[in-house]
């Protein structure tokens, strides 16, 4: 056969598979857009957590605000002990 049949060939071949990964798309936007967003949020919060572990204490929590207050906390931890007793 000819090449201009063996190109068109191609051609629409070619123009299937991309109407079919269109379609396959469409069809699962959803379920796409949902598991993008699972994945970037789970992303976020390893960064939340991890940029949390960076400060001189070592941990995330309520540890960024002893650096700022260091006598906030031993003021709290002795307060505490009393009313234990």
């Amino acid at each position: 056969m000819s090449d201009t049949f063996w190109k068109w060939f191609k051609i629409i071949g070619y123009g299937f598979l991309f109407l079919k990964l269109v379609a396959l798309i469409v069809a699962n936007w959803s379920a796409i857009l949902s598991g993008i967003i699972i994945i970037v949020s789970g992303l976020f919060y390893l960064l939340m957590v991890g940029l949390g572990g960076l400060g001189s204490s070592g941990s995330a929590g309520n540890e960024p605000y002893r650096d700022i207050y260091p006598d906030e906390g031993v003021y709290m931890d002795e307060l505490n002990r009393d009313f234990k007793d």
